[in-house]
């Protein structure tokens, strides 16, 4: 271990770990004024430079408590093994979210170029694993910060975006994620919106005025999200009920989403 000073060091080429919100960095500032940086970071020397392998948030850490010196471990590594230190530093923790670990699939596979078998055995996850994260990567910018922050589970996301209206399922999927919903309540939608969503959706207007409409209305219609009788209140979506669609309106608002 050696002294190194903050200025000679740069961040990883390629940080596959994503920026924990500015209150674990506090965190962290405070700890380590408080106890001192308990670990040190890991550099691979780059000439007369070095390049973080691991500790990338103690390096910033430090940097922002004014240090000069900062204690390092440093290896003599090539890329390959640099990449190696660099995933196992990042799979270890306990703390990584489905997001990050999709990131770090994403960037074995379409950055150094692994085979999708190869990126598994890296990581020590399955192909199928595998694919069910980089997925994650193509969902909603709001639901890949819900699954980050862990407000919703994956397994409910997956069970919604089966849902192929495009206008319906974000709304869906904001109204999951507010209200906490299970996987179970989330197939219960799914299988809601196939059995009775898709055959009103697939008309152009609903006629709310229909006989056929009103015998519906009176044979007791129920709201697919939280199953109760129901009178339609939208007409493209006839299953939802008022409660269930102000409860969506108030959730997209304060998400900023029109």
């Amino acid at each position: 271990m050696k002294l190194i000073k903050l200025a000679s060091i740069d961040a990883p080429e390629i940080d596959i770990r994503i920026d924990s919100g500015d209150s674990d960095m506090t965190e962290l500032c405070d700890s380590i004024a408080r106890l001192g940086l308990i670990e040190p970071i890991a550099v691979v020397a780059r000439g007369k430079r070095y390049e973080i392998i691991a500790g990338h948030r103690r390096y910033k850490a430090c940097k922002s408590l004014g240090w000069v010196d900062i204690p390092c471990v440093v290896h003599a590594a090539d890329d390959a093994k640099v990449l190696e230190m660099r995933i196992a530093e990042n799979l270890q923790r306990s703390n990584l979210t489905i997001v990050e670990e999709a990131y770090i699939a994403n960037y074995l596979i379409n950055t150094a170029n692994m085979s999708m078998a190869d990126a598994a055995k890296a990581m020590g996850k399955s192909v199928q694993h595998l694919i069910g994260r980089i997925d994650v990567l193509s969902y909603p910018d709001f639901v890949q910060t819900a699954l980050a922050e862990r407000r919703v589970t994956l397994s409910v996301i997956q069970e919604l975006m089966h849902i192929e209206d495009d206008n319906l399922r974000p709304a869906l999927l904001e109204n999951a994620i507010s209200g906490g919903i299970s996987k179970r309540t989330a197939m219960e939608w799914r299988r809601s919106y196939s059995d009775v969503m898709i055959p009103a959706i697939s008309q152009e207007m609903v006629d709310l005025n229909s006989e056929s409409h009103q015998t519906a209305i009176h044979q007791g219609m129920r709201c697919f999200t939280c199953g109760e009788n129901t009178t339609p209140t939208m007409s493209h979506a006839p299953l939802i009920c008022g409660d269930c669609f102000a409860t969506i309106i108030k959730s997209r608002k304060q998400n900023g989403i029109n």
